[in-house]
Order: structure tokens, then sequence, then C-alpha cells
């Protein structure tokens, strides 16, 4: 490498030493200091690896690819993971920085990361990417990527630019995400749901997508398993769910954890179990799944890596304090925020704290709120307590929503205190922040001990 380069892998090495010196949890600093001293750093890094698995969507992305990482550490294969989820340019970079030494050689042939969705026009130009996989398309982040059909936008012009040798892996169930495999060149595999009775009774309120991408036609659906994500057709055209390559069948979902029968073709299936709950994570699973089966991996073990899989931090963590068991969901938008509801407010009698902010990370735009199905916790007895720089704007939302029983306390430290100090040992507290309260968290849990530095999870 050049001198530039190597200017930028040291100086990106120094700030990640001093952010652990200091205790910060900036985990995209040191690819944003490389980057001001080499804009090319990310391809000339990314031209050493023999094979990148890019992982993008609005929704499961660090899920996703925290599985396929599971998976490689078990095989023992050394591979770079931007795995705390910073997912612009910067961030990463930032997770080569252990990986490569001060003369720019690199020690692991292999790169899972996941990618924001706007980002990922760029990215994908200095990655060279064996596969691309896409998890789903919901709304989210308003003021930054707009209406879904801008990022459908900039999807539609980056697989328009790739090639034979990459394989896109689609999610069959999500209209816009099933429209892209008709508009490539790339091998597509296929991965969805086959289990009926997980539709729901009723299209829910917080759906995105429901035109069809080819003729804006309405879709006709005969089963809706979250927001948009079903079984399809149009009303007018020929555009219909795209037959699935992999699929989910005979899902049983537990408070704390999933069961589903996998199907890989006609001739093979597995039977799975994983701490993860939730639909979503369903979804999650066939993702991970499927993205490894399109890198030409064996997947004989996959079973055994699920089921030792553990949450990632925010994403259905479960946690121990002073007696008292924590879950902590981040939610980041309508679709998101209704499946935590399906999934841990579905009894009464619970503790719930909510902390909504609208910094960068988050989304300037709150508006969302209105689109998650609060009404359906009215007739049950649930305590909240609300926080975050928006917390007015949660406490109205659920006043509309005909709920009562809320205490809106701003500051995250002291609602989460004055929520524990509410419930008796052996509780459940159900914690429920956006991105950037869910990093206060974590602030929070290290100082009383609850769980560990940000760099460590």
């Amino acid at each position: 490498m050049d001198f530039r380069s190597l200017a930028a892998i040291s100086s990106a090495k120094i700030v990640k030493l001093l952010n652990k010196r200091f205790g910060s949890g900036g985990t995209a600093a040191p690819g944003l200091v490389s980057l001001y001293l080499d804009k090319n750093l990310l391809k000339k890094l990314t031209d050493q690896l023999e094979t990148t698995l890019l992982i993008t969507g609005t929704n499961g992305k660090t899920t996703t690819s925290r599985i396929v990482g599971n998976f490689l550490e078990y095989k023992n294969i050394d591979y770079v993971h931007n795995r705390h989820g910073s997912n612009l340019e910067r961030g990463l970079i930032s997770a080569f920085v252990d990986k490569v030494g001060f003369l720019g050689n690199l020690t692991s042939k292999l790169g899972v990361f996941e990618v924001d969705e706007a980002a990922l026009k760029t990215v994908i130009t200095k990655t060279s990417p064996k596969t691309l996989t896409i998890t789903n398309l919901f709304r989210d982040q308003l003021d930054r990527y707009g209406e879904i059909d801008n990022i459908k936008k900039i999807w539609l012009n980056v697989i328009a630019n790739l090639g034979q040798e990459v394989t896109l892996v689609l999610n069959a169930d999500d209209p816009t995400v099933a429209f892209l495999g008709k508009e490539t060149k790339c091998k597509v595999i296929y991965f969805g749901l086959d289990d009926k009775k997980m539709s729901l009774e009723k299209p829910p309120s917080a759906v995105d997508s429901i035109k069809c991408p080819v003729c804006y036609s309405d879709l006709e659906y005969s089963a809706y398993f979250l927001s948009h994500q079903g079984i399809y057709k149009c009303s007018s055209c020929d555009f219909a769910r795209p037959k699935t390559d992999i699929v989910a069948k005979d899902i049983k979902l537990e408070k704390n954890e999933s069961e589903l029968t996998l199907e890989d073709g006609k001739n093979l299936s597995f039977d799975l179990q994983a701490k993860l709950p939730g639909l979503y994570n369903v979804y999650n699973i066939l993702a991970a799944y499927t993205t490894l089966k399109a890198a030409d991996f064996e997947l004989d073990i996959f079973p055994i890596i699920l089921k030792e899989f553990k949450p990632v931090f925010g994403r259905n963590e479960k946690l121990f304090f002073e007696g008292r068991n924590i879950v902590v969901a981040l939610a980041k938008n309508p679709t998101g925020f209704n499946e935590i509801i399906r999934t841990f407010l579905n009894e009464k009698e619970q503790t719930v704290l909510i902390a909504i902010n609208d910094l960068i990370a988050d989304g300037r735009d709150v508006s969302w709120l209105w689109d998650v199905e609060f009404e359906a916790l009215a007739n049950q007895e649930n305590r909240y307590f609300v926080s975050g720089i928006r917390a007015t704007d949660m406490a109205l939302r659920l006043k509309y929503a005909g709920i009562k029983d809320f205490t809106t306390i701003e500051p995250l430290i002291d609602s989460l205190e004055a929520a524990l100090d509410s419930i008796p040992q052996n509780d459940t507290l159900v914690i429920i922040p956006t991105y950037t309260a869910m990093l206060e968290l974590k602030r929070i849990f290290e100082k009383k001990g609850i769980s560990g530095h940000f760099w460590e999870d």
C-alpha cells in the first residue's frame, strides 16, 4: 500500500485504542478518521479479501450477519465483520482495524458486512461481493431516506450493474425485494415462509408496499405474515410471489424462542431451535442460512450454531439485575415496533419502558409513532414508563391510544431506576428503545455491571 493508506490505517488504530482507553463506544470513529486521509481505503482493504458477503435491508441486518459470523467462527474461519452494526462506509473500514497490520497486510480472506440501505450504492462499488442479501424494505428514518420508493430506486441501480458472478439472496415475501430478482443478471435465491397459520387475521396498519411494483395495481394477499410480507399476486398483471428456494414451515413461536423446519429444496430439511423470539427472527434465520448457502458453505452444522446463538445487544437481549429480568428490544420503525408488541406485550400486567430519541441515528421525524398499533394494548393492565428526548411525544401517543397508566420521566437513567423499583423480584421489565437510546442503555448497564463494554459484545 502507498504512504497515504498506511497513514490512514495507523491513525485508525490509534483512534480505536483511544476509544477503548476512555470507554467510548464510537465504533465508526476509526473509519471516519482513515477516510479523511484516504478516500479509497475501503476498496484497497476489500481487494485483499477472497470472498465478501453483503447484507442490507431495513430490519434484521445485524442479527442476520451475526448468525453468519457465528457459523464462520464455529468453522474456525478468520473473517472481517462490522459486528457492532456500524454500517456506513466508515463503519466497514473500522471493522478492518484489528485485522490489518501497520503495513497494510490483511490476515482475513473473508468479509461479512451489514450495509446501510442508502449507503449500498457507494459500498458495493468498493467491495466486489460474492453475495448480496436483502432482508426487507420498510419505512424508516423518513427524514433521511424518504419513502421506500427512494431506496427501491437505489437498489435497482445497484443490481443493474452487478454481473453473473454475484448471487442475490432475496426475501420472496416482500414484494419490492422480490421484484429486484426480475431486474438483474445475477443468480437469485429466494427465501420465505410456507406456514399459513402464521398469517395475521387482518392486514396490519403499518403496511408499506401493497401496490404491484410492475404495474402499480393493488396486490391481492392470501396471507399476511409481517406488515406487507406475505403471499401475494397482482390483481392486474402476472407479477406474483416468486417460487421460494428456502422455506420455513411448522413454525412455533414462544416468548423466548422459536422452532421451525427449514426446507432447502425437496430433499434437505433441518429442524431448528433458536433463542430468538418473533416471526421477524424466523426471517433473519432464513436470510442467514440462505446467505451461507449462496456462498457455497456446507450447512450440516447450522442447527448447532443456531441453537447456541445468543441475541445481539438490544435485539431481544435478556439480562438479569438485582433479582429482576430485563428484555431490551430495539424499535426504529412502525413495523418493528408492531412486531415487538406482537411478541412481547401479549400478556397482562407487564411493566414496559419506552425510550424515544430523535438524534440523527434515530431519525429526526418521530411521526412514525402514530402508525404503531398501540391501541391493541389499551385493554391490557400494563404499566408504562416513558423517557428519552421525545418522551412527551410518546406520552401523547399513548394517551390517544387509550392507555392511561404511564409515567413520563425524560432522563433515561431515572426512568430505568423508577421502572425497576416498581416491579417485584423475578418480574420482567421490557425496554423498547430507539437506536441512540439503546446505546445509552448500554452505557448505563456497563456502569451497573449488568453487561460488558460495547466492543466486547
